[in-house]
């Protein structure tokens, strides 16, 4: 898999999920009281995501790492 193509599965799933804007506190309320909070909150804007969002996620992010760093891995993360 080339860069460009990471790149391209990145922005799509990042464009796929839900985005919640409000006030710190209301973002901060929501993500202690609901089911699927979302996973990041920054500048009071929260992406909302499943599970096997988070989990998907996750392997993106591995196998990207694995691309730009091969021998530097810890052997946790690849697990």
């Amino acid at each position: 898999m080339t860069e460009r193509d990471m790149l391209e599965k990145l922005y799509q799933f990042l464009c796929a999920r839900n985005y919640v804007f409000g006030d710190e506190q209301g973002v901060k309320d929501m993500v202690l009281r609901y089911k699927q909070p979302p996973l990041t909150m920054h500048h009071r804007i929260a992406m909302q995501m499943t599970v096997q969002d988070y989990n998907d996620l996750s392997e993106m992010l591995k196998k990207i790492l694995e691309h730009f760093n091969p021998d530097t891995i810890p052997q946790e993360v690849i697990q």
